[in-house]
This record gives C-alpha cells, structure tokens and sequence, in this order.
C-alpha cells in the first residue's frame, strides 16, 4: 500500500511538474512573440528624425522598452534601442551597450561605440582595448569593401597615426567608389579629431 501511494506521488510530481515546464515555455514564447510585434510597431516610428517625428521615435523607444521588459534575450531590441538613441542626439546608453555585447559577443561595431565611450570619460587604455577587440572581430570577418574600411578607422583609433589613416582613407574611394560617402564622413571624423560617428 505505501508502495503504491509513493507511486502515485511520484507521478503526480512528474506530471505537475511537466504542466509548469509547459506553462513556462508557452509563456517565453508568447513573450518573445510580444516583444517581435512590439519591435515592429516602434519601426512604424523610426523612418527619419525631424522636429515632427520627434515623438514618434520616443513613442518607438517605449515599444521597444516593453519588449526588452517582455523578453530580455532579444538582442534586435536592445540594438534598436541603441539606434534610435543615436537617432535622438541622446548620449550612448551604455547599460544597452554592455547588455548588447554580452548577448552578441562578436558584434565589432559596438566595440567601436564603446571605444568612442572611453574616450569621452578620458579612459584611454580602455578605449583602445575596446578599438583592439573591434579590429580583431574585423580581421575574422571575410574580406571586404566595409570590413577594409571599419579596418582603417579602427587602426587609427588604436594608434592615433592621423597622417596613416587619411593617406589610406583618400585611396579609399579610388578602390571602391560604393563606399564614398562612408569614407568621407571617416575623413571629416578624423580632420576633426571626433572618435566614433
């Protein structure tokens, strides 16, 4: 008899706790199925920043801090995030930077806006370890006309050679008339001593 009530328990456990897993997993999706429309719903307000639009991107960072409160594994969210701060003038967010690169750990170009983070609190050796992790991620990547490009920024982050990167950067568009624009806008931040874009 106590054998088969220890039976019965032990199966009754099994099952509830096979009812909970469910519950948990039908939750974490319907969650992340949230977070998806919600991050859809903020694009709808992220086409060009004016004075009209204004809040539509505030409207749109609202989306998209909902899905990140929803599902706080959905890297699209917080990379979203971190573009329409950069779309708002607003100073880097760095806990979205950081949060980011922990779920994205090759992701070079955030490296290069924390780079340009240290830079601006006067932390140099953590800026140019941070430029250094970036390059390193480029050299991995398969060559091309925007890896060559991040390349030579990157480098001059790293060595401050101003003289290397703009001879380099004015053969640039030569090689690769696409990338002109990228290129000049590269020229401009380094003439005028900017870190990051």
């Amino acid at each position: 008899m106590k054998r088969g009530i220890s039976i019965f328990i032990f199966c009754f456990q099994i099952v509830f706790q096979s009812c909970i897993s469910h519950q948990r997993k039908s939750e974490s999706l319907k969650n992340t199925l949230l977070a998806e429309d919600l991050i859809k719903n903020s694009l709808s307000y992220t086409d060009s920043l004016n004075d009209t639009n204004r809040k539509d991107f505030e409207k749109a960072l609202r989306y998209i801090d909902k899905a990140i409160a929803l599902d706080s594994s959905n890297v699209r969210a917080y990379e979203d995030k971190q573009t329409i701060y950069t779309n708002l003038g607003k100073e880097v967010d760095t806990l979205t930077l950081f949060k980011i690169l922990e779920l994205k750990p090759n992701f070079a170009e955030e490296y290069v806006i924390l780079g340009g983070v240290y830079e601006r609190l006067k932390r140099i050796q953590s800026a140019k370890e941070a430029y250094k992790k970036a390059k390193i991620i480029y050299l991995s990547r398969p060559p091309s006309d925007g890896r060559n490009l991040n390349l030579i920024v990157t480098e001059f982050r790293i060595t401050n050679d101003k003289s290397e990167a703009l001879e380099k950067l004015k053969q640039f568009p030569i090689q690769n008339p696409n990338l002109k624009r990228d290129v000049m806008v590269s020229i401009d931040d380094i003439e005028k001593g900017r870190s990051e874009r």
